[in-house]
């Protein structure tokens, strides 16, 4: 649902009960904050909505232009019936609604909550698609953490204390998304740089790709990125004689194998993984033997 279908909806309740004002919650009252929200953010198509002054009309909304009418096969979005109970807020979220009126809404109104508001709701109810909305939202920069832990003053402790459970996780998402999307973006600039002349002829090309990859994996960090990113999928780069051995190491422990194979070999990674010592890859010393030996931490 974009914004100017959350209008449409409004507009259409307003023709319906004869009411002015309605209080949008729910995910798409995050078009109220964000006009234009991205992603996930605006996946849904319903608007859970009520009258402000008379929110037992809302069931009039939910025959007229609910679920399964004819509004929604014609439109493709609908409303849904809901009330000031519906979602658990904090005590002082009134004040921070947000107006939506505009010339297309005649005199009708949206009062949207606020981005922390909603992201309070859905971390209290803390269900998967929940925790997935309020991790776009903070992966986009809609919402920062502490915004959400400054409404502890309005909530009970308890309820507080389920929030900031839900919260951690969606921290923690966040934090993995954010750091994969500037992967790809180093690792697009990087091709990018690479691939700038379109006139190149073929043996040039496969001479300037040869040159991309082999200044990405030279860098362990890219590595890293990699394995931080998708584990399975930096495993499935090892060759098979290689694959059965490492299954056993930690992300740190493939994204160093990887190195190894890249620098020293296969046959220097295999026997390296056949050793039982736990130090860094890389990390070369020597042994009584003289014979040089490289830790693979496992």
């Amino acid at each position: 649902m974009n914004r100017f279908q959350m209008e449409h909806v409004v507009l259409s309740a307003s023709r319906i009960t004869g009411e002015k004002e309605f209080v949008v919650i729910g995910s798409q009252a995050i078009h109220g904050a964000s006009p234009n929200a991205p992603g996930q953010l605006s996946d849904s198509m319903e608007i859970d909505i009520y009258p402000l002054n008379k929110p037992s009309k809302a069931i009039e909304i939910d025959g007229s232009i609910g679920e399964g009418t004819l509004f929604e096969s014609t439109h493709g979005y609908f409303a849904h019936e809901v009330s000031p109970e519906t979602a658990k807020l904090p005590s002082q979220w009134k004040q921070r609604l947000v107006k939506v009126s505009t010339e297309f809404m005649e005199d009708a109104v949206a009062l949207c909550l606020s981005p922390v508001d909603i992201a309070f709701s859905k971390l209290y109810a803390c269900r998967e698609k929940d925790i997935g909305f309020v991790t776009e939202m903070l992966s986009h920069g809609i919402l920062k953490p502490y915004q959400v832990r400054k409404l502890k003053k309005e909530v009970k402790e308890e309820e507080m204390v389920i929030v900031e459970k839900c919260l951690a996780q969606c921290e923690l998402r966040a934090r993995s998304i954010m750091f994969e999307n500037e992967t790809q973006r180093k690792i697009d600039s990087l091709r990018f740089e690479y691939s700038k002349s379109w006139r190149m002829d073929l043996e040039h090309k496969g001479r300037r790709e040869e040159e991309f990859y082999d200044k990405l994996y030279k860098n362990r960090e890219a590595y890293e990125q990699i394995v931080c990113c998708n584990k399975e999928e930096a495993l499935n780069m090892l060759p098979d004689n290689i694959k059965s051995y490492a299954q056993k190491l930690d992300g740190s422990g493939v994204a160093d194998l990887l190195h190894t194979i890249y620098r020293e070999g296969e046959d220097v990674a295999l026997k390296c993984l056949k050793k039982p010592v736990v130090k860094r890859c890389l990390h070369i010393k020597k042994i009584d033997s003289d014979e040089e030996e490289i830790g693979i931490k496992i």
